[in-house]
């Protein structure tokens, strides 16, 4: 199965242009005894690739920084793919998007840019969650929303004119 797969996927990239970017995930994981569907970290982590002809624009940045993406690189889930595709196709996020962007996977090579569509990313999120909170009236939401509130407060108040782009990485 590996190898027919392989096989399209080479056919695939030859046959794309220098403006098309492949995306290929999982639509979920499994536990070691095979199990899916479920709320664990390994049923939510899904098999994420991305591909284009040419190097994404963050990817010399990437390179340079690959240590500070390690977490994240190895926590890909299903819930992302909305917001790494959104961030690819330069659009708002979608409202109910509860997943993160991936700062390789954007349509600038300026890092400022990243930057703002990670603090959209996080506003857009915070501004969910207020919402489902308001409606569902969970007890976890105070504490979720004041940890959203503080992640987007503290990403806001950067100052990504005076820094480096591994201080914006960080």
């Amino acid at each position: 199965m590996i190898g027919i797969t392989e096989k399209h996927l080479e056919e695939l990239f030859e046959a794309i242009d220098d403006k098309t970017t492949v995306l290929v995930f999982g639509d979920h994981g499994l536990t070691e005894d095979g199990n899916h569907g479920g709320e664990t970290p390994l049923e939510m982590a899904s098999a994420f690739f991305a591909y284009q002809k040419t190097p994404f624009p963050m990817y010399e940045s990437y390179l340079r920084n690959k240590d500070l993406y390690a977490e994240m690189d190895s926590s890909v889930k299903l819930g992302d793919v909305a917001a790494i595709t959104t961030a690819l196709m330069n659009q708002m996020f979608p409202f109910s998007n509860m997943g993160k962007m991936h700062p390789l996977l954007v349509n600038t090579g300026d890092i400022k840019e990243v930057h703002a569509k990670f603090l959209a990313n996080i506003k857009q999120m915070d501004d969910y969650l207020v919402e489902y909170c308001r409606v569902t009236d969970m007890m976890w939401c105070p504490e979720e929303i004041k940890t959203l509130n503080s992640a987007y407060n503290k990403f806001a108040s950067f100052d990504v004119s005076r820094a480096s782009e591994r201080e914006i990485t960080e």
